[in-house]
């Protein structure tokens, strides 16, 4: 019997291997990059957004319930929220309810190319 000549040998184990090597070499890149930790680049600004809300949420619950001097002179004062809705509610129950006035409608506006002084 006479060896196989290189143009009748069968090529789908070589296709095969060159696939084979190409999917190792897909995964090897993948495990990589899966080991190597990326940083994020908004990491920072996300931060910095937190803290700035954290402040601001401390100073609004300072704002909405301790008592202040906001303008002496003028007789503006803050109180707590809860006692400023507490004597609003209790205001409001001492008034009389008033009917509500007529509803005026305001008059239609002249159009500017309606006005015999205007040109286009």
């Amino acid at each position: 019997m006479e060896p196989p000549t290189p143009s009748s040998r069968p090529r789908w184990p070589l296709i095969l291997g060159g696939l084979g090597l190409l999917l190792l070499f897909a995964v090897g890149i993948r495990l990589l990059l899966w080991s190597v930790p990326v940083a994020d680049p908004d990491a920072a600004r996300a931060e910095e957004r937190r803290k700035a809300l954290a402040d601001l949420r401390v100073e609004n619950d300072k704002k909405l319930n301790t008592y202040a001097v906001v303008d002496q002179a003028a007789g503006h004062y803050r109180i707590p929220i809860s006692q400023a809705m507490t004597l609003t509610v209790a205001e409001l129950q001492t008034r009389k309810p008033e009917p509500a006035g007529p509803i005026s409608t305001p008059a239609p506006a002249a159009s500017p190319s309606a006005s015999p002084g205007v040109s286009p």
